[in-house]
């Protein structure tokens, strides 16, 4: 199974062989958590958070807590705010479970084998979105099943798809004008 975050949408797939046997997706993604972690921020501290911060707080949660910038609006000044990183997890509650639940919805949909292989092998995550931290265990106590995040998972769509063009031969084809 392979969920990517993207910005603007979360989809999930799972594979056997050289077959797509399910699919799913739900309209949250990186961008989601983000707006989440704003209000959060405007919320309980009244302040407000640009989208860069959020994405900062979302990727650099660790040790605890996470320090961003957030503006006054009543006097247009930025300050400082330390975060509990805890506070980032439940900002993010409502994205990642409806994640959750569309990976849930897609693995009910696997036949009882392919379903139980998945318990075993679990799914990976890529995309910007999976740079959440703690997202992996989240989804894992949810679908109850290993999940891991992809090496480079900005990256790595991008770098198995120019893998399979390349061992398909079809750079070659395509550089040649044959389809």
């Amino acid at each position: 199974m392979v969920i990517d975050i993207g910005r603007d949408a979360a989809r999930i797939a799972v594979l056997s062989g050289e077959s797509v046997v399910a699919t799913g997706s739900v309209p949250y993604g990186g961008q989601a958590m983000n707006r989440a972690i704003a209000r959060f921020v405007e919320r309980e501290h009244g302040l407000q958070l640009d989208d860069g911060e959020a994405e900062s707080a979302k990727r650099h949660a660790h040790d605890g807590h996470v320090v961003v910038r957030a503006r006054d609006p009543g006097t247009g000044r930025e300050r400082e705010l330390t975060l509990p990183v805890q506070h980032i997890f439940e900002a993010t509650g409502q994205p990642v479970e409806s994640i959750a639940r569309a990976a849930m919805e897609t693995v009910e949909r696997c036949p009882a084998e392919l379903a139980a292989d998945l318990g075993e092998r679990g799914a990976v995550l890529v995309g910007g979105g999976a740079l959440l931290r703690g997202l992996g265990r989240r989804l894992r106590e949810t679908l109850c099943m290993p999940v891991r995040r992809a090496e480079r998972p900005l990256e790595c769509v991008a770098l198995g798809l120019g893998r399979c063009m390349g061992e398909l031969g079809l750079i070659g084809r395509l550089r040649g004008g044959r389809t």
